[in-house]
């Protein structure tokens, strides 16, 4: 086990996966494992239409293993975040922060102001943390509570 949470961050790196290659697959599997299968779902063609024309961004271990994944979608002068799955064993260890700081970060890069995601319902302390508000009632989405949420980018 680590010392502190500063050795888990030299651990792991985080960088964009190319979609199509074998980084992208696993990435799927991950996603399917953490977010769809739990809900009793898989991944569909519909999930992954046009993943082509999004950002994807992996977190992996000092053994090169995919441990988490988010994708940036572009839309209209704003990014939308989906499809953020962290590994089991790597949760509550700041995986999805590094990932959240990459995804915003590509996003200031590109110019976009505004960021927006539909969050789990259970996923929203977790967001609120980092400065992400809701901006809509509760509705369901793949079967379970999720709420929009959208945080305002500060690009000089």
């Amino acid at each position: 086990m680590f010392n502190s949470k500063m050795d888990h961050f030299e651990m792991f790196k985080i960088i964009e996966i190319r979609f199509g290659s074998g980084e992208y697959l696993a990435e799927k599997e991950l996603r399917n494992k953490i977010l769809r299968m739990p809900i009793g779902l898989s991944l569909n063609d519909n999930d992954v239409r046009n993943e082509d024309k999004q950002h994807h961004i992996g977190a992996f271990d000092g053994e090169n293993n995919l441990i988490g994944c988010v994708i940036v979608k572009p839309a209209n002068g704003k990014n939308i975040i989906r499809q953020m799955a962290v590994s089991e064993n790597f949760q509550r260890m700041g995986i999805g922060k590094m990932l959240m700081d990459a995804a915003e970060k590509l996003c200031a890069s590109s110019g976009s102001r505004k960021i927006e995601l539909h969050a789990r319902k259970t996923a929203v302390p977790f967001y609120q943390k980092l400065g992400y508000e809701i901006t809509s009632e509760e509705y369901i989405e793949v079967g379970i509570p999720h709420f929009t949420m959208g945080k305002s980018l500060n690009i000089p």
